[in-house]
């Protein structure tokens, strides 16, 4: 590899330097240079024989084309085979058409063509016979099938509206069962307050007389003890009175002396009994004071007791009669929003019944315009189908005639020589026998009347048109 020292000097290998000096000095062709063009014709020779060249495309297209443009050339021949085929054909069928046109001309079988075309009509016509009875079956059909349609529509409205009825009556007893089950509720729900509330009296009547007993044993505890203390106060002055009777033995038995004495303790027993009166009177006025006092007491809370008992019993009886008269305004705005929404039920489907009663009215109308409107064009149907057959039948007629005689004009002017050649005219009546026993005996295995032409080919028999 070569080493820049500078940009003007450069060192290189002597095998470098002897090979430039080679080339750049002319001289004879050496072995080398003949090996050289040797391996050059090995390499072209095998070049040749590669197909994924350059050259080996070039040649294969040019190949393909030669080959391409030889099919074409014997398509082209084979068309021009075939189409000379077709020309010799459609000259035959010339021909024979222009014997059977001239065949055809005969009066005999102009005749015979009019009785087949009759025949034909009248196969037509019982087609035509065949099909407006179809269509008068079909609409026969369609009626009974949208009466029956109808009727099943009218029998599923009844049994809807049937099983309505039954809904809303299942829903009214269910609702009549609910209620009459609240009122049996509410009849027991107020018959146990009722109970309860005599039970709770009952309990306080019991509980004011176990008090009044109560009282009473207390009052006559004490008025026992009031009697007992008067009968010591009886028993205390008995024993008092014999003392004193004692003492006044004493008295009577001592002197004068102690008269002033006994005086005085007479006087101080007056004064004792006086006392002791008026302490028993006050005792006695204190028991009845407390007695009184008890008695008022016991009446007050008794009255006290009646009157709360009074009160809740009003309080209950008001709450009860407050609670029962808005549970029977309740019902009664219950009734009334069940009867308001019955009837709105029922307005909604007399409303309902009437809508679909209109619109079964108005399909029925539709439905009746509809099946004029699809009668009505049918029969346009049938009439515009009528007038294009037969326009379609005019135009086929213009067409065979413009073609019979644009094949009459191609005959006279191309074919007249072989036509003069080929066609002989045949008078043999047995020719037409023939040709009339065929197409009878083709009508027959189609199915179409041949009357008319046996007819026709009677009175040929009988009367003769002559040769054609």
């Amino acid at each position: 590899m070569p080493v820049k020292l500078s940009e003007e000097v450069c060192l290189l290998p002597r095998s470098q330097l002897d090979a430039i000096r080679a080339k750049l000095q002319p001289g004879a062709v050496t072995n080398k240079d003949e090996e050289r063009l040797r391996l050059k014709h090995l390499s072209q020779d095998r070049a040749s024989r590669w197909t994924d060249t350059i050259q080996a495309q070039r040649t294969r297209r040019e190949r393909a084309r030669q080959d391409r443009l030889e099919a074409l050339e014997a398509e082209r021949q084979e068309i021009d085979r075939i189409e000379a085929e077709e020309a010799a054909e459609r000259r035959r069928q010339q021909v024979e058409a222009a014997n059977r046109m001239l065949f055809s001309n005969d009066d005999r079988v102009r005749a015979l063509h009019s009785r087949l075309l009759l025949s034909e009509v009248l196969v037509e016509r019982q087609r035509q016979m065949a099909h407006a009875a179809g269509i008068r079956a079909l609409e026969v059909a369609n009626e009974q099938e949208w009466l029956a349609r109808q009727a099943i529509a009218l029998k599923e409205a009844a049994a809807a509206e049937q099983r309505k009825l039954e809904e809303v009556k299942r829903r009214a007893m269910e609702q009549r069962d609910i209620q009459q089950q609240q009122l049996e509720d509410l009849k027991r729900r107020i018959l146990a307050e009722r109970e309860q509330r005599q039970l709770l009296g009952e309990s306080i009547r019991a509980q004011a007389l176990a008090e009044a007993k109560e009282l009473q044993l207390k009052e006559e505890e004490m008025r026992a003890q009031a009697r007992r203390a008067v009968e010591d106060t009886e028993r205390a002055n008995k024993v008092l009175q014999s003392f004193k009777q004692l003492e006044r033995q004493r008295e009577e038995q001592m002197d004068a002396a102690i008269q002033e004495y006994a005086k005085m303790q007479e006087v101080k027993a007056e004064d004792g009994k006086r006392r002791e009166a008026e302490r028993r009177a006050a005792r006695e006025a204190q028991q009845k004071r407390l007695q009184d006092k008890m008695q008022a007491t016991y009446l007050a809370a008794l009255a006290d007791q009646e009157a709360r008992l009074a009160r809740d019993v009003r309080l209950a009886e008001e709450k009860a009669d407050t609670s029962a008269a808005d549970k029977a305004a309740e019902r009664q705005q219950e009734w009334e929003e069940i009867q308001r929404s019955r009837g709105q039920q029922l307005e909604t489907r007399r409303r309902g019944e009437e809508e679909q009663r209109a619109a079964d009215r108005a399909f029925a109308d539709a439905w009746s315009m509809r099946l004029k409107e699809l009668k009505q064009e049918e029969r346009d149907e049938e009439q515009k189908a009528l007038e294009r057959n037969r326009r379609y039948a005019n135009f086929l007629q213009h067409q065979v005639s413009r073609k019979q005689a644009k094949a009459q004009s191609a005959l006279d002017l191309e074919f007249e020589e072989d036509l003069a050649r080929q066609y002989v005219v045949s008078d043999s009546d047995d020719v037409f026998e023939q040709y009339a026993r065929a197409h009878i005996d083709e009508w027959a295995r189609l199915g179409k009347p041949t009357a008319p032409m046996h007819l026709i080919m009677a009175k040929l028999r009988k009367r003769p048109l002559g040769n054609f």
